[in-house]
C-alpha cells in the first residue's frame, strides 16, 4: 500500500515504487474535510498515467460544480541498483515473449524426457552387466 497524506487539490502526485507501479497499490490521501480516500490502482502505471476520481477535487468555479474531479499523477521511484538475482528474476517473470517461453518450456520438457530415457537405458545396461 502506498500512503501519502496530502490536501486535496485538482491534481495530486502519488509517490509509488516500481513494484507498486507494476502490480498495483492503494493510494491513500486525506481530503480538506478530513476524510481518508483509498483509491485502488489496478492498472500498470506507465509514464504519463493518471487516475481521475470523480467529484473528489476542489469545487470547479468555472462550471459552477460543487466539486471537481481529482486527478492523481504518479511519480514512480526506481531502484538505484539491482543484484544479479533480482535481474534474473525480472527476466524470468517478464522477459521472453510468450512464443519464446513456449519454446523454453518445450526444451525443458524434452531435456527431462531425454534424461529419464537415458537413465532407463543406463540402468538396463548396468543390470545386464551384473547378470
Amino acid at each position: 500500500m502506498c500512503f501519502d497524506v496530502g490536501f486535496l487539490l485538482r491534481k495530486y502526485t502519488a509517490h509509488i515504487t516500481l513494484e507498486q507501479a507494476l502490480i498495483g497499490c492503494t493510494v491513500e490521501l486525506k481530503t480538506l474535510d478530513g476524510r481518508l480516500l483509498r483509491i485502488p490502482i489496478n492498472d500498470i502505471v506507465c509514464p504519463g498515467y493518471t487516475k481521475t476520481v470523480p467529484k473528489e477535487g476542489i469545487p470547479d468555479f468555472s462550471t459552477g460544480a460543487s466539486s471537481g474531479d481529482l486527478i492523481i499523477e504518479f511519480d514512480v521511484q526506481f531502484p538505484k541498483k539491482l543484484s544479479d538475482t533480482q535481474k534474473n528474476l525480472i527476466t524470468l517473470s517478464i522477459g521472453p515473449q510468450p512464443e519464446e517461453k513456449v519454446r523454453y518450456i518445450l526444451f525443458i520438457i524434452s531435456f527431462i524426457l531425454f534424461s529419464l530415457f537415458y537413465y532407463q537405458i543406463t540402468e538396463k545396461r548396468k543390470q545386464s552387466w551384473f547378470e
